[in-house]
């Protein structure tokens, strides 16, 4: 989990410091492998994948310049892993670092039905204190 807050706290880093004119996006997880009911600390697992996904999605509604593009990849339940590799790409001068995967990434982000966005319709923002609270209106 160190590393992924590690890369979390980069990417947000990054993008608020060089604003629109770079544009991230990420392909995450839509659902846990079934093999992860298995596993004997599956509900630590799980809790810490929806809280994950919460905090991203949050990070995305409430950030005042452009969000990354977060991209959930749907995979199916008994499936042990998923087709695209766990990696970090980079375009720089016309070029990806890693042009075969990223090709793969891209070209499964682009499948209909492969993925489905994380947006900040995910996000219950109606929590205390929110333009739904009657206090914030008195």
């Amino acid at each position: 989990m160190s590393l992924r807050n590690d890369i979390d706290q980069s990417v947000l880093a990054a993008q608020l410091r060089r604003g629109a004119s770079l544009a991230v996006t990420r392909v995450i997880l839509h659902n846990l492998p079934a093999a992860v009911s298995q596993a004997p600390d599956a509900d630590t697992v799980r809790r810490a994948f929806d809280e994950w996904n919460y905090r991203l999605a949050a990070t995305g509604a409430l950030l005042s310049g452009p969000a990354p593009g977060i991209h959930r990849l749907i995979i199916a339940g008994d499936q042990a892993d998923a087709p695209v590799t766990d990696m970090v790409d980079l375009f720089a001068d016309g070029q990806w670092s890693d042009p075969q995967n990223t090709a793969l990434a891209l070209s499964t982000i682009g499948a209909r039905g492969a993925t489905t966005p994380l947006t900040g319709y995910d996000v219950d923002l109606e929590g205390p204190f929110s333009d739904g609270d009657p206090s914030v209106h008195m």
